[in-house]
């Protein structure tokens, strides 16, 4: 099957009814976008319009839109083809090997979780321990044996566990580093664009 959206947003006869895509704004509408090749945080209805249509023409086809259960839907084989989170895949592939992890050359969007000290904290001082001991090779390595999920700290590599960090999913190969997208701050008005669009997409 190509590395590409495409048969995704335009599943064949044989996938349709057994796709599945995230039931949110921010996962679906950005790779509608890129598959389109138009900027996700576009403030031209003329583009949003056309995310729209290719959206409501997918719509009919899916199994449904879920965040919740894609882990043990891809696991018994419910489904063929779901969007999902690399961390969710690497738990689902570990009972089910057969599964695997596209990075669509149109781009996917890369998140990142980060530690941060809210404005007015009381325990600022401890705050900063606690995040410079997590910042330690070995603790965030811990964190990521159980989240399933990578990490950017140099030398964590060494006290992952070695399934996890050979996993291409959680792990891009070099040749798959271009298809990351990071996450983009839209403005109020994109945003307004893409929540009309989710609204209508969902009636």
């Amino acid at each position: 099957m190509e590395e590409s959206w495409g048969p995704f947003f335009k599943p064949a006869p044989e996938l349709q009814g057994k796709v599945v895509a995230l039931n949110s704004p921010d996962d679906l509408y950005p790779a509608a976008a890129r598959y389109l090749g138009i900027d996700v945080c576009s403030e031209d209805p003329k583009d949003a319009k056309k995310v729209q249509e290719l959206l409501l023409a997918q719509k009919p086809m899916l199994a449904m839109y879920n965040n919740d259960g894609t882990i043990e839907r891809m696991a018994a084989g419910e489904v063929t083809m779901h969007q999902q989170w690399n961390g969710a895949f690497h738990r689902a592939q570990a009972q089910r090997s057969s599964l695997v992890y596209v990075y669509p050359k149109e781009g996917v969007a890369a998140f990142i979780d980060n530690f941060a000290i809210p404005k007015g904290a009381s325990n600022v001082a401890e705050a900063h321990v606690f995040i410079n001991w997590m910042m330690q090779p070995e603790n965030i390595a811990a964190a990521s044996n159980f989240a399933k999920y990578n990490n950017a700290v140099a030398g964590a590599e060494k006290f992952m566990d070695k399934e996890l960090f050979d996993d291409p999913a959680i792990n891009t190969p070099a040749d798959k580093l271009d298809r990351l997208r990071p996450f983009q701050l839209c403005s109020p008005k994109a945003l307004k664009l893409r929540s009309a669009v989710w609204t209508k997409l969902k009636k």
